[in-house]
């Protein structure tokens, strides 16, 4: 059965939300990641919930959730756009991740600095967004949620956690997470760190960690 394992709290620029429990047939969990200073943050991260909360997830039929997330993104980077447009930031998007559960079928919906990866006993596997050159890449690529002045196609993922694996998410800045050879390393060095950062967890029963071997 799919379920949390571990998932941080909102801090600073940060958004954590959690509506994901085990015994819900659909739930969600929401990730933002904001490194620079903006006076609006706390605004653009109640407009980003709020704005899931209003779309009722739960309302929709399955088959047609792609379609409606595919809107509802293109509408709230328009609104996000508006509101970083107004500020005296630098950096004007955020990086965002929605993470719905629909009895053990996952959706993952990633823009900018997340990297999320498929943990199983061989080791991790990245999905979503490529990391190679992650740090050089434009705010194109990046595709941060209202940076720009166009309707943006979010990349949905849409998959099962087979078992005994598990999917982690966190910012690119703490990619070395992703040089563990293990997600019991994993765990450990997240337990260990000391700073506060959007992460979650995500596992199929105990992930296995037979093999140190990487593959990608």
């Amino acid at each position: 059965m799919t379920k949390i394992q571990k998932i941080s709290y909102s801090s600073k620029n940060n958004l954590v939300y959690n509506d994901m429990h085990i015994l819900q047939k659909r739930g969600f969990a929401l990730l933002t990641y904001y490194p620079a200073t903006c006076e609006k943050i706390d605004a653009v991260n109640a407009e980003i919930l709020d704005s899931i909360l209003k779309l009722e997830l739960d309302t929709f039929p399955k088959e047609d959730l792609e379609k409606v997330l595919k809107e509802f993104f293109i509408q709230l980077n328009w609104r996000l756009y508006s509101m970083f447009r107004s500020t005296s930031s630098q950096e004007k998007g955020i990086s965002a991740v929605l993470i719905i559960n629909i009895q053990d079928e996952l959706y993952v919906v990633s823009f900018g600095r997340f990297v999320c990866g498929i943990w199983n006993e061989n080791g991790l596997s990245e999905i979503g967004l490529p990391w190679e050159n992650f740090r050089v890449k434009s705010m194109q690529e990046l595709m941060l949620l209202g940076n720009l002045a166009e309707d943006i196609k979010p990349n949905i993922l849409k998959f099962e956690l087979a078992d005994h694996n598990g999917l982690s998410i966190f910012p690119y800045h703490k990619s070395a997470l992703s040089e563990c050879l293990s997600w019991n390393e994993m765990i450990t060095a997240l337990d260990e760190d000391e700073e506060e950062f959007p992460h979650i967890l995500i596992s199929n029963g105990i992930v296995s960690d037979k093999s140190k071997k990487r593959f990608w």
